[in-house]
């Protein structure tokens, strides 16, 4: 079985409200095509943002990919309706609120504070996928509330 260089997401911000800064791109490392390789939320090779909130009710939105580009075939990327986890002051995501990273997530933290969000996902290349590195973006998106 062939073996697929590093497969990952890349992150981006779009700051309506609040200062984002991507801490760490979602990493699946070398895989092995035809096999299914997965990314926990609280993982260290999750995605992670901060979003430094200037009002007290801040709300955000996740962009994502449905598949990632390389040399070969698109590989479809998965995010199940529990990938996503978040925390107010606090950067560890044991502990924290898990989301959907489909849908859009109002988050109740206090004039100053930080939201530290994360971000897992699965990819199944298939058995015949062309070796290379394969990547897509992952937008998020802030909105501030009140």
């Amino acid at each position: 079985m062939p073996l697929l260089a590093t497969l990952g997401l890349l992150l981006a911000a779009s700051e309506a409200a609040g200062q984002v800064t991507t801490l760490h791109n979602l990493t699946f490392g070398t895989i092995t095509s035809g096999t299914t390789a997965s990314v926990g939320k609280t993982s260290a090779n999750a995605a992670q943002w901060r979003i430094h909130v200037p009002v007290t009710l801040v709300g955000f939105q996740l962009t994502l990919p449905t598949s990632l580009s390389g040399p070969g075939p698109a590989i479809h990327v998965t995010f199940s309706s529990t990938d996503g986890v978040y925390r107010v002051n606090n950067s560890n995501p044991v502990g924290g609120t898990a989301f959907n990273p489909a849908g859009f997530q109002t988050v109740v933290a206090g004039l100053g504070a930080d939201v530290y969000v994360w971000l897992g996902a699965s990819v199944s290349p298939p058995l015949n996928q062309t070796p290379g590195t394969y990547s897509a973006t992952v937008v998020l998106t802030t909105t501030g509330l009140l």
